[in-house]
Order: C-alpha cells, then sequence, then structure tokens
C-alpha cells in the first residue's frame, strides 16, 4: 500500500495538460489509471461486466478485487494449489514481478505473453506478441552464474539467489539502495559480488525447499557491497548524472519536445544539500540522513530502525515470492533506503532469521485500502460518504493527504522516478475512521 500510495500521489501532476493547452490540442483528462483500484466505482463496474461475461463462457477463473491480494500472486497461488505441471501456463501481463514471481513459483511450463512493443519499441515487428520462456531463463541464469565458478563439483541451482539479490535493486515493496541501481549496472555488481561470496562459502544465501536465509553468506554479501559505496558515490553516480544531462531529445514537434523536457528534468534547477560522495562518509551519511529524515539527534537509533526495518522487508519479500504473503499490514515505513554500510553495521552481529520477526496480521478492508493510498485531488472516486476524509480537517486522517508536497529529485534524472515527499502512512488510524462510517 505504501509503494501504491507514493506512486499515486507521484502521477498527479498534470504538466501535459498544461503543455496541451498552451498549444492549443485538445486533452482528454477524463480517465486516469488511479481509479484501477480496489472499491472504486470503475473496479465494481468491471467486475459486474466480467462476472456477466464468464458465466456465459468457457470455464474461467476469476479472482476479483473484493478478494485480498495482487493480482498477480492470486495467479500464482492459483498454479501452485492445483495440478498444472503437464500442461503448458501462459500468462499474460507488463508487471516486472511476473517474472520474478515465474522464476520462484517451481512450475514448468511457464510463459509471459506481453505485447512485441513493450520489449523492442519495434512497431514494425511481424508479430504483435511475444513471450519470455521461464524454463529456457532458468537454464540461462544457471548457465551465467556456473560459468564464473571454477570447479568440478556439482553446483546447485542459483534461481532463487538471483532472485533475493535482485531485491537490492528495489522493487514494489522497498526502495532500492543508494549505492545499488539497474542503470548505472546494479546488476552486474549484485551478480559478481555473489559469484565472489559463493566461492568463499562453498553454499547459496537461500536455501532450497524452506526459506532460510544463509546468515554468513548475507552478511558478507552485504558488506562486500558496502566496501563499492565509496567509489560510487564520488565517481560512478557523477558520471551517470553527466551523460544523462548530455541527453538531447530527438521530437521535432514543439510540444512534444517541451513534454519531453519537463518528463526529463531538463529546466528544473535540482538543489542538492546531501551531495553524497564529497567529504568523509560521516559527513554525507550525515547529509543525507537529517535531510530526508530529519535525524539531527538521536541519529544512530533512528538509522537502526530504518535497517531493522529494511531487513525484515527482505524477509517479507523473499516469503511473498516463495511461499505466501507472510502478514498483510507490514511496509517499509521510509521514503528512502539506508546506506548498505550501515545496514552491515547493524546485522553483523545478529542472526538473520531470528532476531527479524514478521508477526502475522491479516489484511486491511478494502476501504480503507483505498482511502490510504489516494490523493485528496481524486477524492471524488471515493464512495460518496468517505470523500471528505482526505480533504476535511476534521476527519483526524487529513494530516496525511497534502495539497501541495515536494518531489524529491535529488540524483534523479526523469520525473517518474522523483519520489513524492509525503507523510508515512498510519494504517491502524485509517481503519479506525473508516469502520466507524462504514458501519453508521
Amino acid at each position: 500500500m505504501s509503494q501504491q500510495r507514493k506512486r499515486r500521489f507521484g502521477s498527479t501532476n498534470n504538466y501535459k495538460h498544461v503543455v496541451y493547452k498552451k498549444y492549443g490540442i485538445k486533452y482528454n483528462d477524463s480517465w486516469s489509471n488511479i481509479v484501477i483500484s480496489p472499491a472504486t466505482e470503475f473496479m465494481n463496474k468491471l467486475h459486474l461486466v466480467i462476472q456477466k461475461y464468464y458465466e456465459k463462457n468457457k470455464k474461467v477463473i476469476y479472482d476479483s478485487y473484493l478478494n485480498k491480494g495482487e493480482g498477480e500472486h492470486k495467479i500464482f497461488q492459483y498454479m501452485k494449489n492445483t495440478d498444472n505441471h503437464n500442461f503448458c501456463n501462459i500468462i499474460y501481463g507488463l508487471d516486472a514481478d511476473l517474472i520474478f514471481l515465474s522464476l520462484a513459483c517451481g512450475i514448468p511450463n511457464v510463459y509471459l505473453l506481453r505485447e512485441q512493443s513493450q520489449i523492442t519499441n519495434n512497431e514494425n515487428e511481424d508479430n504483435d506478441f511475444c513471450y519470455v520462456d521461464i524454463d529456457i531463463t532458468k537454464k540461462s541464469i544457471n548457465k551465467e552464474f556456473t560459468s564464473y565458478i571454477d570447479t568440478n563439483k556439482e553446483l546447485p541451482t542459483f534461481i532463487n539467489d538471483y532472485i533475493f539479490i535482485c531485491y537490492f535493486l528495489g522493487n514494489d515493496f522497498l526502495p532500492h539502495l543508494p549505492s545499488i541501481d539497474i542503470n548505472t549496472g546494479g546488476l552486474n555488481t549484485i551478480f559478481n559480488i555473489h559469484i565472489d561470496c559463493f566461492v568463499k562459502h562453498s553454499n547459496l544465501i537461500t536455501f532450497e525447499n524452506n526459506l532460510v536465509i544463509n546468515n554468513d553468506f548475507l552478511k558478507e554479501f552485504i558488506k562486500m557491497l558496502s566496501l563499492l559505496e565509496d567509489n560510487y558515490f564520488k565517481n560512478i553516480l557523477p558520471d551517470y548524472l553527466n551523460k544523462q544531462k548530455r541527453r538531447t531529445c530527438l521530437e521535432t514537434e514543439d510540444y512534444k519536445r517541451e513534454i519531453w523536457e519537463i518528463e526529463n528534468l531538463k529546466n528544473v534547477k535540482i538543489n542538492d544539500p546531501i551531495k553524497l560522495g564529497i567529504g568523509k562518509s560521516e559527513d554525507w551519511k550525515y547529509r543525507y540522513y537529517s535531510h530526508y529524515f530529519g535525524t539531527n539527534e538521536y541519529m544512530k537509533e533512528h538509522v537502526d530502525k530504518m535497517c531493522h526495518n529494511y531487513i525484515e522487508g527482505l524477509l517479507w519479500v523473499a516469503r511473498y515470492y516463495f511461499e505466501k504473503c507472510p502478514t498483510w499490514k507490514w511496509q517499509y515505513r521510509y521514503s528512502h533506503a539506508p546506506f548498505l554500510s550501515d545496514i552491515y553495521e547493524y546485522i553483523k552481529d545478529k542472526n538473520i532469521m531470528k532476531d527479524f520477526n514478521l508477526p502475522y496480521e491479516d489484511s486491511t478492508d478494502m476501504y480503507s485500502q483505498l482511502v490510504g493510498i489516494i490523493p485528496p485531488e481524486y477524492s471524488n472516486i471515493l464512495p460518496k460518504k468517505l470523500q471528505k476524509l482526505c480533504v476535511s480537517i476534521d476527519s483526524g486522517i487529513a494530516d496525511m493527504y497534502p495539497i501541495k508536497y515536494e518531489l524529491d529529485m535529488i540524483n534523479k534524472t526523469q520525473l517518474y522516478k522523483c519520489i513524492p515527499i509525503i507523510p508515512t502512512l498510519d494504517l491502524k488510524r485509517i481503519e479506525n475512521v473508516v469502520s466507524k462510517i462504514i458501519k453508521d
């Protein structure tokens, strides 16, 4: 929910409307993807249409928004609970999570289907669709790992470890770490460090058949990554940002060029008080934490809480991918991730599987979820008796719904990557307020 909330707040910028109006071009703003959220009128209408359709057609397994869980996760839970291992399983979708869920499911003959243009950006392809063969993908990943290991011993499968280390690049539940970014070679970095750690420990981070994290391997992995922080901030990140600044627009129409410049932050002066890589590491760490979290006092205590929450997140995501949702209300409570060096300092004397617990909590109701993720500009899509919650100062939760808020643009090169600086989601408060209104 926290990530959905941030994405929706981050998507409310009406810059296209402004540019279209400037050039006298009609702009259709009657539709917003934000309505694709549980409990909206749109979702209810869609639910009724789908329900009516499958009642008259071939067998369809329909799991609507009325049932808890993400759509892609529901698909794989169904596949795991049925004997589909002798069938060809084709999943249509564009979500990148589908690749990792497919790799983790342990079911053969799985294919992902999506539009060709989403992969190649080539509209002249003969086929409208392309597919990813998950079995071949697994073999390719394993081959890549084993090609770097010089041994006569039989090697284990590296698929689960590959999925796990990719969490460090960020996903729908955790932000990417400050010194690892897929755009600056982050995938190669975590891959190479994993190989070094595997050679040293002769084992994997994850143990097959039982989701247990190899304590020593994970600590070594994070430690080795943390040693690259200084070079990343002093050399790799500045080089990447400089290259991005030199990019030019290929569009010829003025309005398209203006939109491109907005989306690529070309005319924005970004104030950076953090200056990662400038001075000693303790200096830029202090600037980072104090800027984002106001931790001038009790900084270590605050950073430790962030690190604990982040490791919780690694375990939560692992269980979510490999097993089932371990607890429905867990969230990473901060806008940014801690530094790897701080995570290592926090966990070096801890046992990952014993010191990080995730007590089970059931899912929230769909109305509280909808209220939690909707920006105040879209309060009209809430059920009528809930519409004032986001905008009325008497609602008891209006402080979580600022009308104006800043976007964090520091070290960002595209608008969609900018992080909205908004209050942390307090689900208990929302549930209390919503439940009282629903009961009345």
